[in-house]
């Protein structure tokens, strides 16, 4: 590491999203059967369409992200059949509070409801259905009104991991896993319908389906949910689980895509994520001057008094536009404190940072 040279702050630049995507992939494409020119082809075009994609999802829409998926280009292997499973769960049956359902891609709705679902959720089969809980039909099975943004936006950002070229999907066991809350007022169960809201907890399996030739496409994913008690606040966020190279090459993708589709300025965003230890704006100056000698060999000069204003003046106002875009029902509040902004940040998938992505950022720090 070169002697750190001490740069004034307005001479110190960071990079952007896009920059630290590509280097994100560039650290982690490393195996000889990736097919990393495919990849970051496919990357250029979700963040060329970024602006586009970001205002379908925010619109109730993952429709141009759903494209990108029945458009896919990673590796989809078989595995146990549809065919298969559901007789199995069948005969052997789910606990109490679980139940599933298959999900059609090309057609976009649910082809296949678990029969259970009455005598466990209170709520009918016909019912089930995507335009309700996306609160488009008016029905009172929805979910709920803050989490409804982040879990449109978080599907669309699977669908577009899902279709990646260099990635191998085993049909029916690589999954990713999401929790979110719905509104069960209309439940037939009083137990549940005096709840209002119960949190239900999805584990979607990719299934491929044989197109000839030994090659196969994602043509349904298969749904396995968990009812739980809901809690006040939620984070919605998905978790991919596949092998365990893969699994952090994808959660860490999830994280930058998701990041890139909001455009919060990364240097804010460091600010905030050192607020989370910091009682104090010299803490906070202190950790990102050390963090930028120790990864960037620069020697910045960020005060206490610059952090207070950021915090103030830049950060809490870019985050309340950021909240009142996705989150209807704050469409009108303002963050007040710092509390508040590490909270929203955290409710937008922007805060916690990804240690490995966080010195990553810290790494691209320039002059």
């Amino acid at each position: 590491m070169p002697k750190p040279n001490k740069k004034s702050t307005s001479t110190i630049s960071f990079p952007t999203w896009k920059e630290i995507i590509h280097s994100f992939i560039d650290e982690n494409s490393k195996k000889e059967s990736f097919k990393l020119s495919e990849f970051k082809s496919k990357i250029e075009f979700f963040q060329s369409n970024a602006r586009v994609i970001t205002d379908d999802m925010a619109n109730k829409s993952v429709s141009l992200a759903m494209q990108m998926m029945i458009g896919a280009a990673g590796e989809y292997v078989p595995g146990e059949t549809l065919d298969s499973i559901i007789p199995r769960i069948k005969e052997a049956g789910f606990s109490s509070n679980e139940f599933y359902t298959v999900f059609d891609l090309l057609n976009s709705n649910y082809c296949i409801k678990d029969e259970t679902i009455n005598e466990k959720l209170g709520i009918k089969p016909e019912n089930f259905e995507l335009y309700h809980l996306l609160g488009i039909s008016g029905h009172p099975f929805k979910v709920h009104e803050e989490d409804l943004p982040h879990f449109i936006r978080w599907a669309g950002v699977a669908f577009l991991l899902f279709s990646l070229p260099g990635f191998t999907f085993q049909s029916n066991k690589d999954h990713f896993i999401i929790k979110f809350r719905v509104n069960v007022s209309s439940s037939e169960i009083p137990e549940i319908a005096e709840l209002r809201y119960v949190t239900l907890e999805k584990k979607c399996f990719l299934s491929n389906d044989s197109v000839g030739n030994n090659e196969f496409i994602p043509r349904y994913h298969f749904d396995r949910w968990s009812i739980i008690p809901s809690n006040e606040d939620l984070f919605v966020k998905p978790q991919f689980v596949s092998d365990f190279q893969q699994s952090t090459f994808m959660n860490g993708l999830n994280y930058l895509f998701n990041a890139s589709l909001l455009n919060f300025p990364i240097k804010y965003l460091l600010m905030l994520e050192e607020r989370i230890l910091q009682d104090r704006n010299k803490g906070i100056s202190n950790e990102i001057n050390r963090n930028i000698s120790e990864h960037a060999g620069i020697e910045s000069s960020f005060d206490e008094y610059q952090i207070g204003d950021y915090m103030a003046k830049t950060i809490r106002p870019k985050l309340t536009e950021l909240v009142q875009k996705w989150d209807s029902s704050h469409s009108s509040k303002s963050i007040e404190n710092d509390n508040q902004a590490i909270h929203q940040a955290q409710k937008l998938g922007l805060l916690p940072i990804p240690e490995k992505i966080k010195t990553l950022i810290y790494s691209r720090v320039g002059e």
